[in-house]
């Protein structure tokens, strides 16, 4: 059987050299020897030259009449010369991005390159449609996607190049014509796709969590035998919590600080010293509480001194609660409750109607500081109970949480001093008034910083006829009420607070009849000894830089007290001397003579606090 077909095979190639002899017309093979052979079918350039109709072993057109030797050496020379001829350079993907971004390039259709002017056609229809032109195309200008779909021989004339060029570029009068792309619209495709991106990540991070834990349905009760929800039994476990730890006689790291909706076991209650030794969680009567207010004007160090006092356990701290009163648009809901009235509402812990509107004022977006940056132990119970932060402003919550805590602290520069005797008269509160003055230099270098006088515009505030007016008749009043009322008014010089901020807080405490505690002490030491840098960016610059925040409350309290001689004009100075001239000697500031006197070591005020207010709380013990 394999011999068999061998011999089929053998005669299939004789027959196939004798139908080869009577192709060339009978003539004899030439004798090549001596001479090279014929080299074997090459491979290299094969395939592009079959594309251009040519064949190495095919006598081309012309050559019939040659000799077969003639025709052989021709078919050699034709071999030689294609091999010499350079390598063709198929297009990369580099070319095809040189293409993209160029709009003055076609390319041909030829056949066997149909991948690379598929992947082309796409970029390039791609880019087309992100970046929008100047202009339309002009009339001689076709889209690639119609010379692609002709046949070769439809190509216009200057396009039917040979199959090597593949990338043309079209004559300098159609370049001129063609419409170029817009820095702009390439800067706004560039944002578009960041944009995109940015989106595209933003959908695929895990949903955030729920900003509240519970749902306005779990405000219902709780069931028989229970007289309040869901969301208020957790507030108050985490508000008595964080009160238990505060009068606790270990810190962390003995006692781990608690976290929201810890629970509150009455057995483990502490002993709150400031009110009789009552455990904590106890709801307190307003006879039983403390109440202290801090009455002053604008940049007096008012919301230092206020924060200072906030540091002592158990502080309630209302800051600035007739911000209220002041907005014109409550006009009508200010008929129904006196300012004072209001003001004893707050002390006594009783939010209803008549107030309700202090809620809604405080709710709003624009003035949530007044409890958030402020009323911190409240803000912690609060904050994640129900959404958008709304059960911090609830009467019932308001009126279950404000008893518990021993201090109602309240800070004020929008009450003059003899308003307050309505508040003193009332016996069940006990009130201690604080006012705190300051040197009317210091107080308008900082009311003309460009901060605030952006708001700082009426004439109580703006003016210093008004400011020093006002001054003299709080300090007159407040004489006359500490006539009235002994040991319950108590005048303070910023100043003081700043250069012995130590002892100032000892003799205040005194006054105050509240033990000397850590918390207030350390924050003393942390807030008066040096300036603590706030860093913000910068909106125009998108920079991170460090900023002067005329808001902080840590800083170099000595260099802060006395910055004024630095930053004020001189022509300021004097012109605040002359109208405060009363006012500065009744509370011992010193005028300064010339200008010189700016950068003397020499401190502009001469009177002691025992001087200006005569008061057993400023001996020093022995």
């Amino acid at each position: 059987m394999g011999t068999h077909k061998h011999m089929k095979r053998y005669g299939l190639i004789l027959l196939t050299s004798a139908l080869l002899l009577l192709y060339l017309g009978g003539q004899s093979l030439p004798d090549l020897s001596g001479t090279t052979p014929p080299p074997p079918r090459p491979i290299f350039g094969q395939r592009s030259l079959k594309k251009s109709g040519q064949d190495y072993h095919e006598p081309q057109e012309g050559l019939a009449e040659l000799t077969t030797e003639q025709q052989h050496y021709g078919s050699i020379n034709n071999y030689i010369q294609s091999v010499n001829k350079p390598k063709q350079k198929y297009p990369t993907i580099n070319d095809v991005k040189k293409y993209m971004n160029s709009n003055y390039t076609v390319l041909v259709k030829q056949k066997g390159s149909q991948k690379i002017a598929d992947k082309r056609q796409t970029s390039i229809n791609y880019k087309r449609q992100d970046v929008p032109l100047k202009s339309a195309s002009p009339p001689d200008y076709k889209p690639l996607k119609d010379v692609k779909a002709q046949e070769p021989s439809q190509v216009p004339p200057r396009e039917n190049v040979p199959y090597h060029e593949i990338l043309k570029t079209q004559p300098k009068s159609i370049q001129r014509s063609m419409p170029s792309v817009s820095r702009n619209a390439v800067a706004a495709n560039r944002s578009n796709s960041i944009l995109a991106a940015k989106q595209k990540i933003a959908t695929s991070k895990k949903p955030k969590k729920p900003d509240s834990l519970f749902t306005f349905k779990d405000m219902k009760s709780l069931g028989p035998g229970h007289n309040m929800s869901r969301p208020l039994a957790y507030a108050l476990s985490t508000a008595k919590s964080y009160l238990n730890y505060e009068f606790s006689e270990k810190k962390f790291p003995f006692i781990p600080v608690p976290r929201p909706g810890a629970t509150f076991r009455p057995e483990t209650a502490n002993k709150m010293d400031i009110v009789g030794n009552k455990p904590v969680g106890t709801t307190l009567k307003p006879s039983e509480a403390r109440h202290i207010l801090i009455a002053t004007t604008w940049r007096s160090g008012s919301s230092f001194f206020g924060s200072l006092l906030n540091s002592y356990p158990g502080a309630f701290y209302y800051f600035e609660p007739l911000h209220y009163y002041s907005r014109k648009n409550n006009a009508s809901l200010l008929e129904s409750q006196d300012k004072m009235d209001f003001l004893k509402s707050l002390f006594s812990c009783q939010f209803n109607t008549q107030n309700l509107g202090f809620l809604h004022h405080v709710a709003q977006p624009a003035n949530r500081f007044l409890f958030k940056n402020h009323n911190t132990r409240m803000w912690k119970a609060c904050t994640r109970i129900l959404p958008s932060e709304v059960f911090c402003f609830l009467p019932d919550f308001m009126n279950s949480v404000c008893p518990l805590y021993p201090i109602k602290l309240m800070k004020t520069v929008r009450l003059r001093v003899d308003e307050t005797r309505k508040l003193l008269e009332d016996s069940e509160l006990n009130l201690k008034v604080l006012h705190l003055v300051r040197d009317p230099r210091g107080v308008f270098a900082s009311r003309r910083e460009k901060a605030i006088q952006e708001w700082c515009k009426q004439d109580d505030c703006a003016k210093p006829e008004n400011n020093c007016a006002n001054l003299i008749k709080d300090l007159e009043a407040a004489r006359q009420l500490e006539a009235d009322f002994p040991g319950q008014v108590l005048v303070i010089r910023y100043e003081d607070l700043s250069l012995n901020p130590v002892q100032m807080v000892k003799s205040i405490l005194k006054f105050l009849d509240l033990p000397e505690r850590k918390e207030i002490m350390d924050y003393v030491d942390s807030h008066t000894s040096r300036d603590k840098p706030q860093i913000a960016r910068n909106k125009k610059t998108k920079k991170v830089e460090i900023v002067n925040n005329p808001y902080a409350l840590a800083r170099n309290s000595s260099a802060t007290a006395f910055k004024w001689r630095q930053t004020m004009p001189w022509q300021d100075i004097v012109d605040i001397q002359q109208t405060c001239s009363e006012a500065m000697e009744i509370l011992g500031y010193s005028p300064l003579a010339d200008e010189s006197e700016t950068r003397s070591d020499q401190l502009p005020f001469q009177k002691s606090p025992n001087d200006l207010w005569p008061s057993p709380v400023w001996q020093k013990k022995k």
